[in-house]
Formats: structure tokens, sequence, C-alpha cells
């Protein structure tokens, strides 16, 4: 494992997860001893594509929805702190 020298301009605990993130890019993760957790394969959840096949189904869900919000009572931050409520 490579020594990263540390920058006396940095206190301690910045100075170490520094060198840390240092020595995760140089050598990867497993390198600092669990100190930066190594990347996972997880995909990333993002909204569908327009035009796409499920972005056509969310659309026309959302449209058939029942609109909850039309009966509802709106209740803003500021609402019942003078005893008006």
């Amino acid at each position: 494992m490579r020594r990263i020298a540390p920058s006396a301009s940095r206190p301690s605990a910045a100075r170490s997860s520094w060198d840390a993130l240092v020595v995760a890019a140089l050598e990867g993760a497993e390198a600092t001893n669990g100190f930066v957790e190594p990347a996972t394969a997880e995909p990333r959840r993002i909204a569908p594509a327009p035009g796409s096949a499920p972005d056509v189904q969310v659309k026309e869900a959302m449209d058939a929805a029942e609109d909850v919000t039309e009966d509802a009572d709106i209740v803003q931050p500021g609402d019942g702190r003078e005893g008006g409520f």
C-alpha cells in the first residue's frame, strides 16, 4: 500500500479522511481498510424517457387516478398560531 504524506495545513480528522479518499482513488476502496466503501453495481432510478412505453403507462395511470385533493383542507404553516384555527 502506497503511503500518502498528510498535509500539515488540514486538521487531523480531515487529513485522515482526505488521505483515505486519495488512497481509494489510487488503489481502490479495499485498500482503505473499510474507511471508504467500494462502489456498488446498483442501477440508479431515473424517470423513463419521454414517449417511452413506461412513460406512457405512468401518464395514463396519473390521468385515470382519482383526484383526492379536491375535498382536502389545505393547512398553511402559519395557520392556527393565533388561536383562529
